[in-house]
């Protein structure tokens, strides 16, 4: 057997044990075609038509320990100062997306504050787009994105932590586009390893430890 084909067959072998899976390779989402907007965030863009417009499409925004420091801190406020409590709790019916009322709100009208707190700094809406997951559980959920050029990273009123999108446990579904805030495109791949693992079929997934073991039986020519 040839060196190369050695490394092709390493190279399956880690592939196979979720080592070089599409997300831990991508510290930026890929993004598909125009999706189903979600009925929450429709119903918003009635009542705000004003935030549901085209925007423009900006690069993604340089990451500086200063303009860093001012998502942490906006990340932190908001998930301090909002009590995190359910629709039907604070409105009375499910699924209502709106800016928090008296202090409370569910996911996704902490995210819409988070949004609109960052764009009121001067964040580029193009760069901070409302997101679609499916947590650890399997229910969903929406978090913020904040796209960046050292990768997308969540603001998650369920984490304490901003982490890149790769390394949450979520699947991600679909998020706002860049170029109108109204509309919404489909997110290409699982996006979370963990979730992706779970996903694999177990009668034909390879356990990690033996994908490595077989990457150094190989070169061992046994």
């Amino acid at each position: 057997m040839t060196y190369f084909k050695k490394i092709l067959q390493a190279c399956f072998l880690l592939t196979a044990a979720g080592l070089l899976s599409p997300a831990e390779a991508s510290p930026s989402m890929s993004t598909g075609a125009i999706t189903s907007q979600p009925v929450g965030h429709y119903e918003f863009c009635q009542r705000h038509s004003a935030e549901c417009q085209p925007v423009k499409a900006m690069p993604p925004l340089h990451l500086t320990p200063d303009n860093w420091k001012t998502i942490v801190s906006v990340n932190s406020t908001v998930n301090v100062e909002i009590d995190q409590r359910s629709d039907m709790e604070v409105w009375g019916y499910e699924d209502y997306w709106e800016y928090p009322y008296k202090g409370a709100g569910d996911c996704d009208d902490i995210v819409l504050e988070k949004r609109k707190r960052l764009m009121d700094i001067g964040l580029p809406a193009s760069n901070l787009l409302i997101t679609v997951v499916r947590d650890e559980r399997g229910d969903g959920h929406a978090v913020l994105t904040v796209r960046t050029d050292r990768g997308d990273f969540i603001l998650d009123n369920m984490k304490p932590k901003i982490l890149r999108w790769d390394e949450t446990p979520y699947s991600y579904l679909k998020r706002q586009s860049t170029n109108h805030a109204g509309r919404w495109v489909d997110i290409d791949g699982s996006g979370s390893p963990a979730i992706a693992a779970r996903e694999v079929d177990r009668g034909t997934a390879v356990p990690a430890t033996t994908a490595r073991r077989n990457i150094i039986d190989l070169f061992r020519n046994r």
